[in-house]
């Protein structure tokens, strides 16, 4: 009986040696398993992830030509329309020197006028201009610098 009991503690021992021989293997194959698996699923993620930059890229591409043309088109309508205030502010700077300088001449016309009154005559040929009227009493009087009468003659 002790040689069957050894050959039973044998057998177990050797059993045991056996599971613990595929249990690592087991082991070993399941880790291996595992790091090839999470290897595949890094690649996996990071193509997933590239392709999501690239496709992202692609929309944001789409998205600038898709508002390129406007947006160059609002730009040139700004650019355009400061351009068209400055040069409204340059005409009315003009015309505002322009009436300052008729003012002044207005003044120094009334100050200096002395009875003479401009008007619009017409002409034969259907056209106008200005001329000059004079009170009769200054009529045949001369006109000489400063404006002192000198002489008005009478047609």
């Amino acid at each position: 009986m002790s040689r069957l009991s050894e050959l039973i503690q044998h057998a177990k021992q050797s059993q045991k040696q056996k599971e613990e021989e595929v249990e690592k293997i087991i082991e070993e194959k399941l880790n291996k398993l595992e790091s090839n698996f999470n290897a595949r699923l890094k690649q996996s993620f990071g193509k997933i992830d590239s392709d999501l930059q690239e496709q992202g890229e692609k929309v944001n591409q789409r998205l600038l030509r898709l508002y390129k043309i406007p947006m160059l088109c609002i730009g040139g309508i700004g650019v355009l329309l400061v351009l068209g205030v400055v040069y409204l502010a340059y005409l009315a700077n003009g015309y505002w020197d322009e009436m300052n300088e008729w003012k002044q001449s207005a003044e120094i016309y009334k100050a200096n006028s002395q009875n003479i009154l401009l008007n619009k005559c017409t002409m034969d040929d259907k056209t106008t201009r200005i001329c000059v009227q004079v009170d009769p009493q200054y009529k045949d009087q001369e006109w000489g610098n400063n404006l002192k009468v000198l002489t008005i003659r009478a047609d």
